[in-house]
């Protein structure tokens, strides 16, 4: 991604949780009981994010985006577009990304390979579909038994890259902490 998809990226994220803020549901959900849970919502800011998100989608395969923090997010803002606007569309096109890297592989080296986990957590909700629990899985052990970590037990941002130096970075909260508790 070049530094304009990027902010295009952060742009579409912003839209998607201002058009999101207050809507999502709280009630719990076991993690093996599908639960495909939206709530259809009209709006300008549904309508806006709708058309960046459809034309977003028609000129970025699923299949080109890669498994790292920045499309992850893009993702997230795009499941949660299908929540409230219930465009199955938004969460094939998830979907088609997260099982694509699934199919090919996909590296777990530092923070910035750990926020797909959110995305493998809600579909694993979604659909109790073991794939998705794997990268669950495989992103817990990653974290808790090969991440580097300070001497005061704290995960490592920069990941296996620089194990010599360990990083605790703020962003790290978001990379690692919210697949750790979805």
């Amino acid at each position: 991604m070049n530094l304009i998809q990027y902010v295009r990226c952060f742009m579409l994220l912003s839209l998607l949780l201002i058009a999101s803020m207050g809507c999502r549901k709280s009630e719990g959900t076991s993690p093996c009981k599908p639960d495909d849970s939206t709530q259809s919502l009209e709006g300008e800011y549904i309508s806006i994010a709708s058309s960046i998100a459809d034309r977003w989608i028609s000129m970025n395969p699923s299949t080109q985006m890669a498994w790292n923090w920045g499309d992850s997010v893009l993702m997230l803002g795009i499941m949660r577009l299908y929540e409230y606007s219930v465009k199955y569309q938004y969460r094939e096109y998830v979907e088609n990304w997260i099982n694509y890297h699934i199919n090919e592989g996909y590296e777990l080296n530092m923070s910035d390979k750990c926020p797909p986990g959110i995305l493998a957590a809600d579909l694993y909700q979604r659909t109790c579909d073991e794939k998705y629990k794997k990268v669950i899985d495989d992103i817990y052990f990653y974290l808790t038994k090969e991440a580097p970590k300070t001497p005061e037990g704290g995960i490592s941002h920069l990941g296996t890259l620089y194990p010599d130096y360990p990083q605790l970075w703020i962003d790290s909260l978001f990379m690692f902490g919210m697949p750790m508790i979805r």
